[in-house]
């Protein structure tokens, strides 16, 4: 396949969901929307060993976490960071974020236990499963998804206290 049928691909497939991931955490559709190109054009410059990859979609949304975070840390775009604990209160999409929030809020990482931060890191960066995680952490599952959430719960908890 070629670096441009590849691009087109992706840009068919992953476009609309990298979207919404990128407006979720930022609340501007301008600035998804910027972030989503950016990663886009990044994977094209990177299309040679991007369609080797083992993870596609891992590394898409990683990439534009990071552009997220690269330009949140130069004030482009973004409307008012304190509409976030706002939106992170009511969210039912908050267990996606986690890592996200731990990067921009790097006290609140601190609070954790190294364990626990640990768990987060295997989970939603890594991309390990709650199967995958209770095998390695010799438990069960629903053992690893009750951590999770208590874990979860913390940083929600964390993250009101922060900004009242």
């Amino acid at each position: 396949m070629t670096n441009e049928d590849f691009i087109l691909m992706l840009s068919h497939q992953y476009y609309k969901p990298l979207y919404q991931y990128a407006k979720k955490i930022c609340n501007n559709k301008h600035f998804a929307a910027d972030v989503v190109q950016d990663t886009l054009m990044i994977a094209y410059q990177k299309a040679d060993e991007l369609q080797k990859h083992e993870n596609i979609a891992g590394w898409l949304y990683q990439t534009a976490r990071y552009r997220m975070l690269h330009t949140l840390e130069e004030n482009l775009y973004y409307e008012d960071l304190n509409a976030m604990p706002e939106y992170i209160h009511g969210s039912a999409g908050f267990e996606d974020d986690c890592i996200t929030i731990l990067d921009l809020y790097p006290e609140i990482a601190k609070q954790l236990n190294p364990q626990d931060l640990r768990l987060i890191i295997r989970h939603y960066e890594e991309g390990y499963n709650y199967n995958e995680l209770a095998e390695e952490y010799h438990t069960s599952s629903s053992a690893i998804k009750m951590k999770m959430h208590r874990i979860r719960r913390q940083l929600q908890k964390s993250l009101r206290e922060y900004f009242t």
